[in-house]
């Protein structure tokens, strides 16, 4: 064996390229490394339980030392167990025998996943003191069972981060996909320490919105709830105390319709948001409701904001022949002019034209990437859409003096 294979500082990047091929290969590679050679056995071991799906190897191993004391074939465990760091659960887990003892299994884990029935885990199979990311996703109806089920894998869900909450003092990111039962929003509710939230799912509760926004350290917010006119209404009523809302806020991305962003952004503090993704579902009369928003977002982030992306589900086969008078065209981006810092704009086939760069590279000085999307040669726009020609990149170009990146819709000549 060449001696650099024993150097730890090479063989980790040996380790560190094996982990980027797929997960079977991977792993297998691993298994193979850590029979071969002693020096390597415990970093590969390291690299092959880093990461777990379910309780297979752990019935493995525990099967294969049936013959020893039960306190020895929990230490044999333990020893494997104690490399994991992040762990998925799709199936609803039992504790084995010879771990019944054991109030966690896997003492250092940091990030679990709790899927479908996994969301049934017992707190001893799926915590630990070093958890800091939770994900559960109990599935959303016909796909992934009757009601009956979401629910009580929802409230399963509750059950195990009102422990997690008591046991596991570092938990900084939560995501939830799914039916959310009661029990399941007033659990979201109580984790005040959340540095991230990832929420997309139905029945989400406006009360669980308002206290969400008095997290005090919530940094990233990723929404994806639809919100009625009486719920947003009351959103006021819950949010008058006098509360700051949403007073960390740094990234955020929201996917729902116009009143639902709009009674969000109304509720983020002036000069704080640096980064936002608007996901909106699809207008079949046209984006103009877009105008208050991008008026809100300027008065709320013309000295702060890096990065804007705007999604529209729009389809344009669902557009009226007739075409829509005001597009995503320059009379309706015109209030994000007021956002000096810009570094980033992502909106995929505005109405614009190659004259309107130049208006934009006066709104952005210091614009570095700006992706109005890419032209596909099944794409079909209306006619009444403006489109660039084959000269919007070197105008672009010319245009924002610190491009880094530019995409454009460019039809060929």
């Amino acid at each position: 064996m060449h001696p650099a294979l024993l150097v730890a500082e090479i063989l980790l990047d040996i380790f560190d390229w094996l982990s980027d091929l797929p997960s079977s290969e991977s792993r297998w590679t691993y298994a193979q490394l850590a029979r071969c050679c002693r020096a390597w056995r415990e970093s590969a071991l390291d690299y092959l339980w880093t990461h777990l799906h379910g309780m297979d190897s752990v019935i493995c191993v525990l099967r294969s030392h049936e013959d020893v004391a039960a306190g020895n074939a929990t230490a044999a465990v333990l020893q494997y167990t104690g490399r994991v760091r992040s762990l998925v659960h799709l199936r609803e887990p039992t504790v084995p025998d010879a771990l019944r003892h054991c109030s966690l299994v896997f003492p250092h884990l940091e990030s679990v996943l709790l899927f479908s029935q996994g969301c049934m885990a017992p707190p001893a199979l799926a915590t630990s003191t070093l958890l800091k990311h939770i994900t559960l996703n109990m599935g959303f109806p016909s796909r992934m069972g009757s009601i009956s089920d979401l629910i009580e894998r929802s409230d399963a869900a509750a059950r195990f981060l009102h422990h997690a909450r008591a046991q596991c003092p570092s938990i900084r990111s939560l995501t939830v996909w799914g039916r959310i039962s009661p029990q399941l929003n007033a659990a979201i509710a109580s984790y005040t320490q959340l540095r991230t939230i990832s929420i997309r799912g139905s029945f989400f509760k406006i009360e669980t919105c308002a206290a969400i926004a008095t997290f005090p350290s919530l940094e990233t917010l990723d929404l994806g709830v639809f919100l009625r006119e009486p719920e947003i209404r009351s959103w006021q009523v819950l949010s008058s105390s006098g509360t700051a809302s949403f007073p960390a806020l740094r990234n955020r991305t929201i996917h729902s319709f116009g009143p639902t962003v709009e009674a969000i952004l109304a509720r983020i503090p002036v000069g704080v948001l640096t980064k936002l993704r608007l996901d909106m579902e699809g207008c079949t009369e046209g984006p103009s409701y877009m105008q208050d928003i991008f008026q809100l977002l300027a008065q709320k982030t013309s000295e702060s904001l890096r990065e804007l992306t705007v999604t529209d589900r729009t389809s344009m086969d669902d557009l009226p022949s007739s075409g829509i008078a005001r597009w995503y065209n320059l009379e309706l981006l015109s209030p994000l002019a007021r956002l000096r810092q810009l570094r980033c704009f992502t909106l995929h086939h505005p109405d614009l034209d190659d004259a309107d760069l130049k208006e934009l590279a006066r709104w952005w000085p210091t614009l570095e990437h700006l992706d109005l999307g890419t032209y596909t040669p099944d794409m079909v726009m209306p006619e009444w859409k403006a489109q660039f020609t084959p000269a919007a990149h070197s105008i672009a170009a010319r245009s924002f003096p610190h491009l880094l990146s530019v995409t454009v819709p460019v039809p060929p000549p």
